[in-house]
């Protein structure tokens, strides 16, 4: 095993080990003062016509982000069958929610594409342009939020308020760092080398020649990327109105565990505009996929619709179940295959060149 192995199996076992103990940390803070047996009665008498739902409406979110990277890909005069599409969204999906702050989403959506022959500068264009959508959608969300719920917003208490206009100021430095990557290929370019060159100086990185030049050749394509898909404005914004959709479909699944749990008189959209606070508040957080900061926002907005902190605690364990438990499992049995694939035909390759 090289030491580049070695880092990374280190690296995974860390990561499994940081998501154990923070479900298990959460848990015990959500249901340490609850009444379990009552908590597993509500949940088995919810009906599973509403189980059934929500796992449809999970898988449909996953897969609308999949005809988004298709449709991005084709800009950039990439032909990629759906289903490997699909594998690219629930493994970017399953990397996102296991590792701290979503880093390892992305690379690892990188390494699929390119084993399946899509350029590394393409790839990187494509799911840059994907991440800048999904977070515009927060921003302009809360930007709505704030401007025409204002009751809503004035009943949040401080906490929940800080993080939320924290998670907004996170999102538009992020979206703004992605956008200048994405819509002026050129600085970044130059942006990187002066990066690189300051690096070397204070000798954190030994920059070779070999180096710089792997560097200049893969911005090189990563630029001819930019401009490909920046010439497509109709496409990109016509796979930002998919990408509102696609989180409002989401964001609904919570009305749907208000409705299962045979609970009337909250409306769609005020619960939906509630569970987009949860999002923008936790969504950039330094834990795998929100965890802990999530439950908190969650618990804090969502009681005056539920009635009682223990409904809202069943509720949260179904919200919570469908958007992140179930996808995990989800994610990790189709990430499995795709490895298993790629696995045998690369075994395929080898025995066919021995031969």
């Amino acid at each position: 095993m090289t030491r580049e192995e070695k880092r990374k199996k280190r690296n995974s076992i860390l990561n499994a080990v940081l998501l154990i103990a923070m479900i298990a940390l959460t848990l015990w803070v959500l249901l340490k003062d609850q009444d379990l047996p009552r908590i597993l009665r509500e949940l088995s008498e919810v009906r599973p016509v509403y189980l059934v739902i929500g796992a449809v409406m999970v898988i449909l979110f996953v897969c609308s982000e999949s005809v988004i990277v298709k449709i991005l890909l084709n800009a950039a005069n990439v032909k990629a069958p759906l289903r490997h599409c699909i594998q690219y969204s629930f493994v970017g999906f399953f990397y996102s929610m296991i590792t701290p702050s979503a880093t390892g989403g992305q690379p690892m959506q990188v390494y699929y594409m390119r084993r399946h022959g899509i350029r590394i500068g393409t790839a990187s264009v494509v799911l840059m342009l994907v991440t800048i959508e999904y977070k515009s959608v927060l921003i302009l969300t809360g930007l709505f939020l704030a401007l025409f719920c204002r009751n809503l917003m004035g009943s949040l208490d401080a906490a929940v308020r800080t993080l939320f206009w924290f998670g907004m100021f996170l999102n538009m430095i992020f979206v703004a760092a992605l956008g200048v990557l994405a819509f002026m290929p050129r600085f970044a370019h130059k942006l990187v080398k002066w990066l690189f060159s300051k690096l070397s100086r204070i000798r954190f990185l030994h920059l070779t020649e070999a180096r710089l030049q792997r560097v200049e050749n893969s911005m090189d394509v990563y630029q001819e990327a930019s401009g490909l898909i920046r010439g497509h404005v109709k496409t990109i914004m016509f796979t930002q109105l998919l990408t509102f959709v696609q989180r409002f479909i989401l964001f609904g699944l919570t009305y749907l565990v208000y409705v299962s749990l045979e609970l009337r008189g909250a409306h769609l959209f005020p619960v939906i505009a509630r569970q987009a606070i949860v999002s923008v508040s936790s969504d950039m957080l330094p834990t795998p996929g929100g965890l802990g900061f999530n439950e908190f926002v969650y618990m804090r907005i969502f009681e005056p619709v539920f009635g009682s902190d223990l409904m809202t605690t069943v509720s949260l364990t179904m919200s919570r179940g469908f958007s992140y438990y179930f996808l995990v499992v989800v994610s990790g049995i189709v990430t499995l295959g795709a490895h298993l694939a790629l696995t045998v035909k690369a075994h395929r390759n080898r025995k066919k060149n021995a031969e």
